[in-house]
């Protein structure tokens, strides 16, 4: 982890005016996330791709089945600017 730390402040250090965003596939992807967990304000974001991590499930069936109910008809003020007609689209496809 200190030499992927190293890198990330060398390259910093070179280009300060650009985005410097991490990739990680697979155990990469564990890699990343650990890295950007660790230093979170050394990057501008994160990429990650099928991490080595395993997601426990929350959300019981019943839940899962209301869930396109309940994205269909949030007020729009719960809908992000960046996903809005993205979100609309879906909404009058359901």
């Amino acid at each position: 982890m200190q030499d992927l730390n190293e890198a990330v402040n060398l390259i910093r250090g070179s280009s300060q005016s650009q985005k410097l965003f991490m990739l990680g596939h697979s155990l990469g992807g564990l890699y990343v996330l650990w890295y950007g967990a660790k230093f979170p304000d050394s990057l501008d974001g994160l990429i990650i791709a099928a991490p080595a991590i395993e997601v426990k499930q929350k959300m019981t069936q019943q839940d899962r089945e209301k869930f396109p109910f309940l994205v269909a008809n949030a007020p729009e003020t719960m809908i992000e600017s960046t996903n809005a007609s993205k979100l609309k689209a879906w909404k009058t496809r359901a």
